[in-house]
């Protein structure tokens, strides 16, 4: 270790990692090593007079509002909307505590909470609490490795919902009792088998185009065009989202949590309209399997629909009924007005 007092009263520090056979280490060495090698650094200013403020002294509040101010500058707006959601239940029950006290079990007993309700709540978890601990351990030196890497992920339930089947007279049903904006928006769904994500942030100008004598709503998930797909939408819905602005739904970005919005929205209309509770995206797999009743090629309903293997759109989206199932058998139901066409 070397010390260079400068002009200016500060001093310059240099610690030399070497390995077992003496050779210097100038990268790929852990972050332990980092923190003992700033210890020593540390160690020396104080032997020479400088008085140095020990840094693992932050709460995780505290911690927090540097991070906010800091690494969460880069994220987008619906971003920073979401990571705080989310760090805001962990300062609720630890936000208190020194940032050397949050410790892997704690990290996990934590998690355990969230992973009965689903996978990707729990990874919401932990990708934001990944953020906040390895900016402590990494940027500002508070702890000497984050918690997060060696808590125990738990395992959730791996039970899947099975959603009841939404028919297109159900739908019709519930429609008007939703509100605008959301009667247009869940008539987009219902017409373009799109996902809620994919149809929020939708951009009139840009994602309605009128190619031979149709109007085709243009749904783009990605920064290429081979992950842009074209479905197309009666004129009437074309003409009511562009009289509904740019951004028709852009009070939807606002929110903190959309999705669960309209799901309230949605459920809210279904009580109204005295249906069994399903959830919106049962709106999509309404539409994918209308396509499939038309006797669309696989192909083209994949393409429409967004995937790219035939196989999940028949797998995950494909429901057989009982009219269905009837009519197969050249019989008719009691409700035949109810029969899809």
């Amino acid at each position: 270790m070397q010390g260079t007092k400068l002009s200016d009263g500060r001093w310059r520090v240099v610690v030399v990692l070497t390995g077992e056979r003496g050779e210097k280490i100038r990268k790929g060495f852990e972050r332990r090593t980092q923190k003992l090698a700033q210890d020593a650094a540390l160690e020396f200013l104080r032997d020479n007079g400088r008085q140095v403020v020990d840094p693992t002294c932050g709460t995780v509040s505290k911690l927090v509002e540097l991070v906010q101010l800091d690494l969460w500058k880069h994220l987008s707006p619906n971003t920073k909307k979401n990571y705080t959601y989310y760090i805001d239940m962990f300062l609720a029950d630890h936000g208190e505590l020194l940032v050397d006290e949050i410790t892997p079990p704690l990290i996990t007993s934590y998690l355990k909470r969230y992973s009965a309700k689903s996978k990707r709540t729990m990874d919401e978890h932990v990708k934001v609490l990944k953020s906040v601990f390895g900016y402590a351990a990494s940027d500002l030196g508070w702890i000497d490795r984050s918690p997060v890497e060696d808590a125990r992920k738990p395992k959730t339930s791996g039970k899947t919902t099975d959603w009841p089947v939404l028919t297109r007279a159900q739908f019709d049903k519930i429609l008007p009792h939703l509100p605008e904006p959301y009667h247009l928006f869940y008539r987009l769904l219902a017409e373009t088998g799109a996902r809620p994500s994919e149809a929020w942030g939708v951009d009139t100008e840009e994602r309605l185009e009128f190619i031979q004598d149709v109007w085709w709503f243009v749904v783009k998930r990605g920064k290429t065009e081979a992950s842009t797909r074209r479905v197309p939408i009666p004129d009437a819905l074309a003409r009511d989202l562009q009289a509904a602005g740019k951004f028709p739904f852009s009070s939807f970005g606002k929110l903190v949590q959309p999705a669960k919005h309209l799901r309230d929205v949605w459920e809210t209309a279904m009580e109204a309209a005295q249906i069994p509770y399903t959830r919106p995206y049962e709106v999509r797999a309404m539409r994918i399997n209308e396509w499939r009743r038309m006797a669309l090629p696989g192909l083209v309903r994949r393409t429409m629909v967004g995937h790219t293997s035939e196989r999940t759109t028949n797998d995950w989206y494909d429901h057989v009924d009982a009219v269905e199932v009837l009519k197969a058998l050249g019989l008719r139901s009691v409700n035949a007005k109810d029969e899809p066409e």
